[in-house]
C-alpha cells in the first residue's frame, strides 16, 4: 500500500496536521492528489487550524486569511460524517512518487484553485531564489533543521553560477535569516555581482504584518519566470504551483516529504 499505516474501506480520506504553512499545504495536496490517483477514496479537506510560526503567532483572522489565500474554500466539500473519515497527518509513501501524485490534471487543479482568490502584486517574469534559514541551522533547532542547513559558502557558490546562467540578469532572493547573509555576499562577490542580487528580507518585506509578508513571499516564488527552491516545503509547493522555470536543490539530507523532487523540475550541477 502507498501508506506506511493501513486504510479501512471508506472512501473519504483527510490530512490534517500542525506545522508552518508551506508543509501543511504541501501535505494536503498530497492527499488531494492521492485521491485522485486512487478513486477509491474521495478526498475532503480540512482548513488550517493552527500555522506554527517560529517569530509569529497566528491569531483566527491571520488563519481566516490563509485558508482565503490558498483558495481552497471557495470550493467546499460535501457533507460527510466526521467518522466516516480516515485522517492522516502524513502521506507516508506517496511522499515517494510526486510524479504519479501531482499529474497534469491534479496540479492544474491545484492551480485553479490557488488563483480563484485575491493574490498580491508581484514582480513577474523575475529570478527569485529562496534561501532557507529561521529554523533552519547548523547547530540547534531538532534534527531536521540541521540536515536541511546549507552553509552561505554553498550559497555563494550557488549564486555566482545563477547569476552567469542568467547573463547578469536581476535576482531576488528570498530569506528570513538576518542580514548577515547580505554582509557574507557583499564581502565574496565583486560589485557587479552583488549589484545584481536584490533581497527580501522577512520582517523587511512589509512590516509589522507577516500574513501579507507570507503571502507576497510565496506568491512571487509562484510567479516567477525561473525559481530556485531551497530546502522548504513553502518553495516546494510554490515549485509545484509555478509553470515556468524551476531548479531543485539535489544537495544534502533533507526533510521526506521534499526529497524526491517533481522530473520536471531541474538541478544546477
Amino acid at each position: 500500500g502507498i501508506f506506511c499505516k493501513e486504510i479501512n474501506l471508506t472512501k473519504y480520506l483527510s490530512v490534517v496536521c500542525r506545522d508552518g504553512f508551506g508543509s501543511q499545504y504541501l501535505k494536503k495536496m498530497y492527499g488531494y492528489g492521492f485521491c485522485h490517483l486512487f478513486p477509491e477514496y474521495q478526498y475532503i479537506y480540512t482548513e488550517m487550524n493552527r500555522i506554527n510560526h517560529r517569530q509569529h503567532g497566528f491569531r483566527h483572522d491571520d488563519l481566516q486569511q490563509m485558508n482565503d489565500f490558498v483558495g481552497w474554500s471557495n470550493f467546499p466539500n460535501q457533507k460527510v460524517e466526521r467518522k466516516k473519515i480516515v485522517v492522516f497527518d502524513k502521506m507516508y509513501k506517496a511522499f515517494e512518487i510526486p510524479d504519479k501524485i501531482f499529474s497534469n490534471e491534479v496540479v492544474a487543479e491545484i492551480r485553479r484553485r490557488y488563483f480563484s482568490s485575491d493574490k498580491p502584486a508581484v514582480q513577474d517574469g523575475s529570478i527569485v531564489v529562496h534561501i532557507r534559514r529561521g529554523d533552519v541551522a547548523s547547530r540547534g533547532y531538532g534534527e531536521s533543521g540541521r540536515k536541511r542547513h546549507l552553509t552561505n559558502e554553498w550559497y555563494l557558490s550557488y549564486i555566482k553560477k545563477i547569476i552567469s546562467l542568467y547573463n547578469n540578469e536581476k535576482i531576488i532572493i528570498h530569506t528570513n535569516d538576518n542580514e548577515s547573509i547580505i554582509d557574507f555576499f557583499d564581502k565574496n562577490l565583486d560589485c557587479n555581482r552583488f549589484n545584481l542580487l536584490h533581497f527580501r528580507i522577512k520582517n523587511h518585506i512589509i512590516r509589522e504584518d507577516h500574513v501579507k509578508e507570507l503571502q507576497y513571499t510565496f506568491h512571487e516564488m509562484v510567479a516567477a519566470k525561473v525559481l530556485f527552491m531551497g530546502k522548504s516545503s513553502l518553495s516546494h509547493v510554490a515549485g509545484i504551483l509555478n509553470p515556468n522555470k524551476v531548479y531543485y536543490i539535489n544537495h544534502g539530507k533533507t526533510d521526506k516529504q521534499i526529497e524526491v523532487p517533481l522530473s520536471r523540475w531541474k538541478f544546477l550541477k
